[in-house]
């Protein structure tokens, strides 16, 4: 563990925090985190965490972009459930993207864990994108995806970090309802 960690623990709790807030900054506290755990995965050699991280540097301007425009226009972009098309076109993305990254980080890098690293990735995406557009099953995703990777991180000694993605599944949990009661609420307006 060292500072670099230790800031990245911090930024992501406070970017979750105002994720569920629906409070635009979240993409700003987002970008800082994700350059530190960009720098913690490469030193242990989660490569595919890694280049989620720059996949979220994209992500998070594309998000922040989106959130700030629809609110400049008058238009706030609303919490929404995802259409039955979008749910399966999120899962065959997850699944292509699982045996792309895992073939490519098994057989080319000497990752720790490739698969485990590539499929958790790949959700990942799935979820960062969703909550670009506010659908709550962003929420369902990294829940999911919050629960193994606190397995893999401690399995590799990076307690802080598994720490960090147990807080952040439990903020999952809380961001689901949340959402779902602001959701509620914009509808019975």
């Amino acid at each position: 563990m060292d500072w670099i960690e230790i800031a990245g623990f911090i930024t992501g709790i406070i970017a979750v925090w105002l994720t569920i807030k629906e409070n635009s900054w979240c993409w700003a506290v987002w970008f800082a985190c994700t350059v530190f755990y960009l720098i913690v995965f490469f030193n242990t050699k989660f490569y595919a965490d890694t280049w989620l991280q720059v996949f979220y540097l994209i992500t998070i301007v594309y998000g922040w972009y989106n959130w700030k425009r629809n609110k400049a226009g008058n238009v706030e972009l609303k919490i929404s459930f995802s259409s039955y098309k979008l749910i399966i076109i999120s899962l065959v993305a997850m699944v292509i993207l699982t045996l792309i990254l895992g073939y490519i980080f098994s057989t080319y890098t000497s990752a720790a864990v490739p698969w485990w690293d590539s499929s958790l990735s790949a959700a990942s995406i799935v979820a960062t994108w969703l909550t670009a557009k506010k659908k709550m099953e962003n929420w369902i995703i990294w829940i999911i995806a919050d629960c193994i990777y606190v397995q893999m991180y401690l399995i590799k000694d990076l307690y802080l970090t598994a720490g960090f993605y147990y807080l952040l599944l439990i903020l999952a949990i809380e961001g689901y309802f949340e959402w779902r009661l602001s959701m509620q609420k914009a509808l019975s307006q």
